[in-house]
């Protein structure tokens, strides 16, 4: 199955811990160098663990949630004449001065439910 290009999710997140695992590796090879044992372990376990998440966070954010998403779909068994639904803010009307602010939907705070057109 061919899956669309999304980008990463949260990308300065994964920029931010590969550069932690890249300093965390420095700092564990300057320890293992220049200090005893027992010092460098800690820093070592940092860095395996920042490249663990690295690693980690850049899996599921390009093929593991696709690889969850074709799971979860085959389980719906869809045979195309299922209804859409889109949950969440209503837009305000002009009457209200065209804000770029949404109406929270009913005043119980439990959002707005509109039905699209039939999938497929």
């Amino acid at each position: 199955m061919r899956h669309g290009e999304y980008g990463y999710d949260a990308p300065y997140a994964l920029v931010i811990f590969g550069s932690l695992a890249a300093l965390s590796s420095l700092g564990a090879a300057i320890a293992w160098w220049r200090m005893p044992m027992h010092a460098a372990a800690p820093i070592t376990m940092y860095f395996v663990l920042f490249l663990a998440n690295t690693t980690s966070f850049f899996y599921t954010t390009t093929r593991g949630k696709f690889l969850e998403w074709e799971r979860i779909l085959d389980r719906t068994r869809l045979r195309g004449k299922e209804i859409g639904a889109r949950y969440g803010l209503r837009p305000r009307s002009s009457a209200d001065g065209n804000r770029a602010q949404a109406d929270h939907g009913p005043s119980d705070g439990r959002g707005y439910l509109e039905y699209d057109r039939p999938i497929g």
